[in-house]
Protein backbone atom coordinates (compact mmCIF):
# COMPACT_ATOMS: atom_id res chain seq x y z
CA UNK A 1 0.00 0.00 0.00
CA UNK A 2 1.32 3.46 -1.34
CA UNK A 3 2.20 5.84 1.78
CA UNK A 4 0.09 8.21 1.14
CA UNK A 5 -2.82 5.87 0.91
CA UNK A 6 -1.68 4.12 4.36
CA UNK A 7 -1.53 7.56 5.66
CA UNK A 8 -5.13 8.64 5.06
CA UNK A 9 -6.46 5.38 6.66
CA UNK A 10 -4.43 5.69 9.11
CA UNK A 11 -6.06 9.51 9.31
CA UNK A 12 -9.26 8.53 9.32
CA UNK A 13 -9.61 5.96 11.71
CA UNK A 14 -7.76 7.93 14.14
CA UNK A 15 -10.64 11.00 13.72
CA UNK A 16 -13.03 8.13 13.65
CA UNK A 17 -11.78 6.90 17.24
CA UNK A 18 -11.41 10.57 18.64
CA UNK A 19 -7.35 10.58 18.89
CA UNK A 20 -6.94 13.13 16.47
CA UNK A 21 -8.35 15.82 14.95
CA UNK A 22 -10.14 16.66 12.09
CA UNK A 23 -7.28 19.39 10.48
CA UNK A 24 -5.32 16.18 9.25
CA UNK A 25 -8.21 14.78 7.74
CA UNK A 26 -9.31 18.16 6.35
CA UNK A 27 -5.68 18.51 4.68
CA UNK A 28 -6.07 14.94 3.52
CA UNK A 29 -9.35 16.31 1.86
CA UNK A 30 -7.43 19.48 0.03
CA UNK A 31 -4.77 16.95 -1.44
CA UNK A 32 -7.83 14.64 -2.92
CA UNK A 33 -9.56 17.89 -3.86
CA UNK A 34 -6.56 19.10 -5.58
CA UNK A 35 -5.50 15.97 -7.26
CA UNK A 36 -8.87 16.01 -8.94
CA UNK A 37 -9.41 19.44 -9.58
CA UNK A 38 -5.77 18.81 -11.96
CA UNK A 39 -7.49 16.28 -13.61
CA UNK A 40 -10.21 17.98 -14.61
CA UNK A 41 -8.49 20.83 -15.07
CA UNK A 42 -10.16 23.33 -12.92
CA UNK A 43 -7.50 26.39 -11.83
CA UNK A 44 -10.28 27.86 -9.93
CA UNK A 45 -10.70 24.40 -7.97
CA UNK A 46 -6.31 24.03 -7.71
CA UNK A 47 -6.68 27.39 -6.01
CA UNK A 48 -9.22 26.59 -3.62
CA UNK A 49 -8.10 23.47 -2.42
CA UNK A 50 -4.19 24.88 -2.07
CA UNK A 51 -6.26 28.00 -0.17
CA UNK A 52 -7.76 24.71 1.81
CA UNK A 53 -4.26 23.50 2.93
CA UNK A 54 -3.57 21.04 -0.30
CA UNK A 55 -0.13 20.02 -0.33
CA UNK A 56 1.47 20.86 -3.02
CA UNK A 57 4.21 18.35 -2.62
CA UNK A 58 1.99 15.24 -1.87
CA UNK A 59 2.22 12.50 -3.95
CA UNK A 60 -1.11 10.71 -5.72
CA UNK A 61 -1.87 7.13 -4.92
CA UNK A 62 -0.76 6.76 -8.54
CA UNK A 63 2.51 8.04 -7.47
CA UNK A 64 2.63 11.54 -9.40
CA UNK A 65 2.90 14.87 -7.82
CA UNK A 66 0.44 17.75 -7.98
CA UNK A 67 3.40 19.42 -10.34
CA UNK A 68 3.83 16.39 -12.41
CA UNK A 69 -0.06 15.91 -13.12
CA UNK A 70 -0.08 19.78 -14.02
CA UNK A 71 2.36 19.41 -16.33
CA UNK A 72 1.13 16.74 -18.28
CA UNK A 73 -2.97 17.73 -17.95
CA UNK A 74 -3.30 21.52 -17.08
CA UNK A 75 -2.32 25.14 -18.15
CA UNK A 76 0.07 27.31 -17.45
CA UNK A 77 -1.84 28.82 -14.85
CA UNK A 78 -2.30 25.86 -12.63
CA UNK A 79 1.71 24.89 -13.04
CA UNK A 80 2.49 28.62 -11.79
CA UNK A 81 0.16 27.82 -8.91
CA UNK A 82 1.70 24.86 -7.61
CA UNK A 83 5.48 26.31 -7.84
CA UNK A 84 4.11 29.40 -6.29
CA UNK A 85 2.85 26.91 -3.60
CA UNK A 86 6.23 25.30 -2.82
CA UNK A 87 5.70 22.19 -5.32
CA UNK A 88 9.55 20.58 -6.06
CA UNK A 89 10.13 21.20 -9.97
CA UNK A 90 12.58 17.84 -9.43
CA UNK A 91 10.24 15.55 -8.15
CA UNK A 92 10.26 12.00 -9.40
CA UNK A 93 7.10 9.96 -9.68
CA UNK A 94 7.43 6.99 -7.32
CA UNK A 95 6.70 3.95 -9.61
CA UNK A 96 7.74 5.66 -12.97
CA UNK A 97 11.07 8.29 -11.93
CA UNK A 98 9.67 10.48 -14.62
CA UNK A 99 9.53 14.34 -13.65
CA UNK A 100 7.41 17.83 -14.67
CA UNK A 101 9.83 18.77 -17.43
CA UNK A 102 8.82 15.14 -19.01
CA UNK A 103 5.30 15.01 -18.53
CA UNK A 104 5.49 18.99 -20.36
CA UNK A 105 7.88 17.41 -23.46
CA UNK A 106 5.33 14.42 -24.02
CA UNK A 107 3.00 16.82 -24.65
CA UNK A 108 5.27 19.16 -26.50
CA UNK A 109 4.21 21.96 -24.08
CA UNK A 110 6.99 24.47 -24.41
CA UNK A 111 5.80 27.30 -22.57
CA UNK A 112 5.07 24.98 -19.30
CA UNK A 113 8.76 23.53 -20.09
CA UNK A 114 9.92 27.60 -20.20
CA UNK A 115 8.53 27.83 -16.40
CA UNK A 116 9.87 24.96 -15.53
CA UNK A 117 13.23 25.79 -16.23
CA UNK A 118 12.75 29.07 -14.50
CA UNK A 119 12.07 27.52 -11.35
CA UNK A 120 15.04 25.04 -11.41
CA UNK A 121 14.23 21.53 -13.59
CA UNK A 122 16.89 19.43 -14.41
CA UNK A 123 17.29 19.12 -18.25
CA UNK A 124 18.65 15.53 -18.47
CA UNK A 125 16.45 13.64 -15.44
CA UNK A 126 15.61 10.09 -16.67
CA UNK A 127 12.83 8.04 -15.85
CA UNK A 128 13.19 4.15 -14.75
CA UNK A 129 14.50 3.20 -17.85
CA UNK A 130 17.14 6.09 -18.55
CA UNK A 131 15.05 8.31 -20.77
CA UNK A 132 15.29 11.58 -20.89
CA UNK A 133 12.61 14.63 -21.60
CA UNK A 134 14.74 15.33 -24.95
CA UNK A 135 14.31 11.60 -25.73
CA UNK A 136 10.35 11.85 -24.99
CA UNK A 137 10.01 14.93 -26.95
CA UNK A 138 12.12 13.81 -29.95
CA UNK A 139 9.87 10.18 -29.84
CA UNK A 140 6.63 12.93 -30.02
CA UNK A 141 8.14 15.02 -32.97
CA UNK A 142 8.00 17.94 -30.76
CA UNK A 143 10.44 20.18 -32.29
CA UNK A 144 9.74 23.28 -30.17
CA UNK A 145 9.84 21.31 -27.22
CA UNK A 146 13.58 19.69 -28.28
CA UNK A 147 14.66 23.43 -29.01
CA UNK A 148 13.30 24.35 -25.40
CA UNK A 149 15.19 21.42 -23.82
CA UNK A 150 18.55 21.87 -25.53
CA UNK A 151 18.34 25.73 -24.85
CA UNK A 152 18.23 24.95 -21.35
CA UNK A 153 21.46 22.44 -21.19
CA UNK A 154 19.73 19.31 -22.20
CA UNK A 155 22.33 16.74 -23.65
CA UNK A 156 21.76 14.26 -27.06
CA UNK A 157 24.82 12.19 -26.47
CA UNK A 158 23.33 10.08 -23.90
CA UNK A 159 21.60 6.31 -24.27
CA UNK A 160 18.71 4.98 -22.64
CA UNK A 161 19.07 1.59 -20.50
CA UNK A 162 18.52 -0.16 -23.78
CA UNK A 163 21.18 1.59 -25.57
CA UNK A 164 19.09 4.16 -27.56
CA UNK A 165 19.97 7.76 -27.69
CA UNK A 166 18.11 10.55 -28.85
CA UNK A 167 18.75 10.22 -32.42
CA UNK A 168 16.89 7.03 -32.51
CA UNK A 169 13.87 8.73 -30.44
CA UNK A 170 14.06 11.18 -32.88
CA UNK A 171 13.79 8.58 -36.32
CA UNK A 172 9.96 7.95 -34.00
CA UNK A 173 9.33 11.48 -34.51
CA UNK A 174 9.50 11.89 -38.26
CA UNK A 175 12.22 12.84 -40.65
CA UNK A 176 11.66 16.53 -39.86
CA UNK A 177 12.21 15.53 -36.07
CA UNK A 178 15.40 13.84 -37.06
CA UNK A 179 16.61 16.90 -39.30
CA UNK A 180 15.60 19.43 -36.47
CA UNK A 181 17.71 17.37 -33.84
CA UNK A 182 20.76 17.71 -36.45
CA UNK A 183 20.28 21.41 -36.35
CA UNK A 184 19.90 21.72 -32.62
CA UNK A 185 22.92 19.41 -32.37
CA UNK A 186 24.86 21.93 -35.18
CA UNK A 187 23.97 24.64 -33.14
CA UNK A 188 25.16 23.33 -29.34
CA UNK A 189 28.76 22.66 -30.96
CA UNK A 190 29.17 25.66 -32.56
CA UNK A 191 29.39 24.41 -36.17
Amino acid sequence: MHWSLKRSVLTAALVAAGLASSPLLAGEQANKALFEAIKDGDNQAIKQAIDKGADATATHPGGRTPLIMAAGNASPKAVQMLLDAGANVNATAVASNKTAIMAAARRGDAEIMRMLFEAGAKPDARDQNGRTALMVASKQGHREAMTVLMDNGATAETNDRFGWDVADYAKMGGEATVKHLESLQKKASGS
